[in-house]
């Protein structure tokens, strides 16, 4: 990654080409009209593009938007997007953005934020991946202004090649058996910037979904297709009288296979009798009025306002036939029975995937809708196909969810994959997009799909590990992954537990719920800024700013640095090595100090004065035994204990020495060695001072002795 950025000012003046006047922001101390006192204003941070030299990101802003200078104003859902859009306008010469090309996407209450984001329009066309995003407080102070508009764009926008024909191309590159089985939703033109290898920076493109009459893995993809020359730009994955009562219940897995099926209420569900339907409520119930009194067949299908649930009943990759998950049943009016759906995947996923979406609603006061940056495409039901063949295990985007049997395994049966594959759903909506998925598989973007998506679904659990009892590969969010030295190239999977494993130890630090309050906010906030994005990179729109935004103060520093700091993400922001914090903690005390019968202790527990890090011990602490046979290393485990930060248990392995005496004394020394980049860290993940020179590093010692 690229080395942190400082860019003052004066330079950012220079390239707009005019001074940053505005109060808050003019040279010196400044007063807002009517605020409390004066405080000295923080120097805002400038970050360029690099094609156009406009700013991309401005953080640190301490200036309002028009109207609220008096403090009087209050953003609410009526305001917060006009407000946003009147402060564009203000500044439209020294931000480079023309407010007549922007069309609101959306404007959303996360926490105490209001976040605004908007879409630039050529010639009233919509530019892909474009994004002007404004975050402010509640009052209108002004956080942040994330963008990427283009003032450059020039090109024909008639197109040559028609929808049909760009669609026709997009069904011959999927070589299906039935190609005539297709459907498509979402037809646009869009102006689609180019790969930098192209001569021409934008094309004309048509842009839609291509689907088969049941949504699987294979044949559910998203095409851009040059509306000039007819050329697939990109094409990536996506997935009555009388009264009838009664309760409906789906037999479902709580968490695992493993665990024992248990029948839970059905909400939300489609019961259907002749051309009445309903949807059950909160605890599984209907009632349908107006029927004449005896017996009735009736339907409940596995569909409701936010799931609908598909079967993939054929033997091939794009056998098209919709088979939605039912029940059959018959019941007598004037009775109230109970009606079960036998355990299955379809009716695990149902249950689960309105479970998470109630916790995302009840949470965060979110409720997933797909939007597609247009009022005239809407999506608010999530498309869930179950049996989806040995190749698939979860996929989740596009407004799906998609679950096989790769392995052997039953994937639609886990609850938190199915959590995670429902969040794919709601990163990409927060994000306009994935966050870095079709960039490629080894970038930090995608990394943060993959680890925010085990993020919300171990929260909502309240297990640190993912997937266990159905991969063969359970992911722990309580991790020692460390983001790396050199070139970043990790597999998303396998790099999301950097991230998440850094924001998981910062729930263990902090409450849980202002912890999954703050994750939400800063993803919030990130999307407000352009990709690509990062974990902490101090010139590009990273993860950690949007964090330390949605704090907002000094409250979490030590908790966030501890976090951060164990998985290394801090490298950037903060790239000189820390100084001490504060005296070096001293030995307490060791127990035993000696002991005196012949086969030693089991094990040894040191005691420090001062609070540290035990997290950071496991990997730099040498025990050694010293007897008649000279000095030489004992294989020990470490235990430590979270709640007590100044306790290590050390306990010899089996296969060791151990603590037992050798001759008539033996001694055993422990040293916790510390470095530069390794060694003991105090709580707020400083490295500490071990040897009192000054420097961080240096050794601590303990002995003890046990004799025949």
């Amino acid at each position: 990654m690229r080395k942190p950025l400082i860019l003052c000012v004066v330079l950012i003046l220079a390239l707009v080409g005019g001074a940053w006047l505005a109060p808050g922001l003019a040279a010196g101390p400044q007063k807002q009209k009517s605020q409390p006192s004066a405080k000295k204003p923080k120097t805002p941070v400038v970050l360029l593009n690099k094609d156009t030299q406009m700013p991309r990101l401005i953080r640190d802003i301490e200036e309002y938007v028009p109207g609220a200078e008096s403090g009087q104003l209050r953003l609410s859902q009526s305001n917060a997007a006009k407000t946003a859009l009147d402060y564009l306008k203000k500044n439209e010469a020294r931000l480079g953005i023309q407010t007549a090309g922007l069309k609101l996407r959306r404007a959303r209450k996360a926490g105490k934020f209001w976040v605004a984001t908007f879409v630039q329009h050529y010639q009233n066309i919509p530019v892909y991946r474009s994004k002007v995003g404004v975050v402010v407080l509640e009052n209108g102070k002004v956080v942040s202004v994330g963008s990427n508009f283009d003032k450059t764009i020039a090109l024909d926008i008639k197109p040559v090649v028609t929808f049909d024909q760009a669609v026709a191309a997009a069904a011959a590159s999927l070589k299906l058996k039935q190609p005539g089985a297709l459907r498509t939703e979402r037809k646009e033109l869009m102006i689609y910037p180019r790969s930098k290898k192209d001569k021409e920076r934008y094309s004309l493109a048509w842009r839609f979904l291509l689907e088969t009459k049941k949504p699987n893995a294979y044949a559910f993809k998203s095409f851009f297709v040059d509306a000039r020359t007819g050329r697939i730009l990109l094409s990536s994955d996506a997935l009555v009288a009388d009264s009838l009562k009664a309760q409906v219940k789906g037999s479902i897995w709580p968490n695992d296979p493993t665990n024992a099926a248990e029948d839970k209420p059905l909400s939300f569900l489609k019961v259907q009798v002749g051309d009445k339907k309903q949807n059950t409520g909160a605890q599984g119930r209907f009632s349908l009025d107006g029927l004449s009194a005896g017996t009735h067949d009736l339907t409940l299908a596995l569909e409701g306002p936010k799931v609908k649930v598909y079967k993939n009943s054929g033997t091939k990759f794009d056998d098209f036939i919709d088979n939605e998950a039912k029940l059959q049943a018959s019941l007598r009016t004037g009775r109230e029975e109970t009606l079960t759906f036998p355990a299955s995947d379809e009716v695990n996923v149902f249950y689960h995937v309105n479970r998470i979406n109630d916790w995302f609603k009840d949470t965060f006061d979110y409720d997933w809708e797909l939007d597609w940056e247009r009022d005239q495409f809407k999506k608010t039901q999530i498309s869930a196909t179950c049996d989806s063949g040995p190749g698939v295990n979860g996929l989740g985007g596009n407004g799906t969810v998609q679950f096989g049997s790769e392995s052997g395994r039953d994937w639609a049966r886990g609850a938190d994959i199915i959590y995670h594959e429902f969040t794919h759903n709601v990163l990409q909506e927060i994000f306009n997009d994935y966050i870095g998925f079709y960039d490629g598989m080894w970038t930090e973007g995608y990394a943060m799909d993959e680890g925010f998506a085990d993020y919300f679904a171990c929260a909502l659990t309240e297990d640190s590990t993912m997937g266990e009892n159905v991969t063969a590969n359970p992911r722990s969010l309580q991790n020692n992954s460390a983001y790396p030295l050199g070139a970043y190239n990790i597999e998303g999977h396998a790099g999301g537990m950097i991230i998440s494993g850094a924001c998981w130890e910062l729930r263990s630090l902090i409450d849980k719920a202002e912890a999954d309050q703050l994750v939400f906010q800063a993803l919030n906030i990130m999307a407000a800024w352009p990709s690509p994005y990062y974990f902490a990179n101090r010139d590009e729109s990273n993860f950690l700013d949007a964090l330390l935004i949605a704090v907002g103060d000094d409250r979490y520093k030590v908790q966030i640095n501890a976090a951060f700091v164990h998985h290394n993400i801090l490298n950037e922001w903060q790239p000189t090595a820390p100084a001490p914090s504060g005296p070096a903690p001293k030995v307490a005390s060791v127990t035993p100090a000696h002991n005196q019968r012949a086969y030693g202790p089991a094990q040894v527990v040191i005691t420090f004065d001062l609070d540290v890090n035990t997290r950071t011990f496991a990997g730099n602490v040498v025990v050694e035994r010293e007897d008649y046979k000279g000095r030489r290393v004992v294989e020990c485990d470490i235990v430590t204990d979270p709640a007590n930060n100044k306790t290590v248990t050390i306990k010899p392995k089996k296969s060791s020495e151990g603590f037992a005496p050798l001759g008539t004394q033996t001694n055993f020394f422990v040293r916790l060695v510390s470095g530069t980049s390794k060694g003991v860290r105090g709580t707020d993940g400083q490295l500490l001072d071990g040897d009192g020179d000054g420097q961080p590093g240096g050794d601590y010692n303990a002995k003890f002795w046990v004799i025949d």
